[in-house]
């Protein structure tokens, strides 16, 4: 469970290959043709998210891998009720033009 807004950093977790993302929450795009970095390269990107209450659908789609393999990416959600970061990584490459997905969910304090 995540608060809201939440942070989401991004970055390269093999290597700087000029790799392309955009990034959807629930269907609407937020960030469009980041070129995305390895840490020892550039500072992860963070990307404010406004979360939803209930589940809220993160989309990383592989705008532009030029060396042919796919897209690798981490993608980190820092702030969250258990107190550390939740982090995916993808095992497999994201092949160009298509993407993958995850789910983070916002409950409201009362």
């Amino acid at each position: 469970t995540a608060y809201s807004p939440s942070t989401l950093f991004l970055s390269d977790n093999l290597a700087d290959g000029g790799d392309v993302i955009s990034v959807a929450l629930n269907g609407q795009v937020v960030l469009q043709d980041l070129p995305i970095h390895t840490p020892d390269n550039s500072p992860p990107h963070p990307l404010s998210l406004p979360l939803k209450e209930g589940a809220n659908r993160i989309d990383l789609l592989c705008r532009q891998d030029p060396d042919g393999l796919g897209c690798t990416l981490q993608a980190e959600i820092s702030n969250t009720t258990a107190g550390k970061g939740i982090t995916t990584i993808n095992d497999n490459y994201i092949p160009e033009g298509q993407f993958a997905s995850f789910i983070v969910e916002y409950k409201p304090v009362n």
